[in-house]
């Protein structure tokens, strides 16, 4: 393949991969969470996707499994972001820094079950 092809060929997945994730955007703001969940995963699923719009669907798609209380899958999307080829700065920093709240909540919910238990 020539350059010209290669280049239009990774512009034309970026521009699909942006477009998708922007419905998902769009999608959460109006409060379609499972139509937001929907794009994002397209995106993540696409072949040759761009890292950071990966990562970017990834991180959005954790939030929403957060706020649904699926922490689990939140954790794996987060997870996800950390191990890419390809660092993407800020969107790698807030996976951190929202796995380090999630491993906390969990961390204190087990606590107080514990409790619990050594009180019944």
């Amino acid at each position: 393949m020539n350059l010209f092809r290669w280049l239009f060929a990774w512009r034309s997945i970026r521009s699909e991969a942006m477009q998708i994730y922007r419905l998902g955007l769009a999608r959460d703001k109006m409060g379609e969470s499972d139509g937001a969940l929907g794009a994002y995963t397209r995106v993540i699923s696409l072949d040759n996707a761009p890292h950071d719009v990966k990562a970017m669907a990834l991180y959005n798609r954790a939030l929403l499994f957060a706020a649904r209380g699926e922490n689990n899958k939140a954790a794996a999307d987060l997870n996800a972001i950390m191990v890419m080829p390809t660092s993407v700065r800020g969107v790698t920093d807030a996976a951190k820094r929202r796995l380090e709240r999630l491993q906390r909540r969990k961390d204190a919910a087990n606590s107080a079950q514990a409790h619990r238990k050594s009180t019944s």
